[in-house]
């Protein structure tokens, strides 16, 4: 009985990280002056959070890269090697969100003052939603988010 329990256990896992190898596994908006990032689907789960929410003021750049930066430490969420790192991870004095599957490029936001120090997340169409979130926050380029934090 305690085998097909683990078999239906792992079974569950599996069918569970699925969605995460594949492209979107979150979505961000600016909400008044608010920055809102949202895990999508069984993402949630796995980030254990619903939601961040940062203030939009907080956002110091907002970036396409290629690879996830060092993440450092899983303090909470769920650790796939492979597959998925998504959740929040302290590591280099740095405090970060991720929500990151096999999909490339990604979405690095840089964050100053705020709960997180970055969030990383995989999205649909990165480029599209940087140029998006740089339009609605003011600032169309990372150096132009640069200056205004001078």
């Amino acid at each position: 009985m305690s085998a097909s329990i683990a078999a239906l256990v792992v079974t569950v896992l599996v069918i569970g990280l699925l969605p995460l190898s594949g492209r979107a596994k979150a979505t961000a908006s600016v909400d008044g002056n608010e920055l809102r990032v949202v895990p999508v689907g069984l993402a949630k789960m796995w980030a254990a959070r619903g939601h961040v929410a940062v203030p939009a003021r907080a956002v110091q750049s907002v970036e396409v890269v290629a690879d996830p930066p060092p993440l450092g430490w899983r303090v909470a969420g769920t650790g796939v090697p492979g597959v998925c790192r998504a959740g929040y991870f302290r590591g280099g004095g740095t405090k970060t969100f991720a929500v990151v599957g096999r999909s490339r490029p990604l979405v690095e936001i840089t964050l100053s003052g705020a709960k997180y120090d970055r969030i990383v997340f995989s999205a649909n169409d990165p480029d599209a939603l940087v140029r998006s979130l740089r339009t609605t926050l003011g600032s169309p380029t990372s150096d132009q988010a640069t200056r205004r934090r001078a």
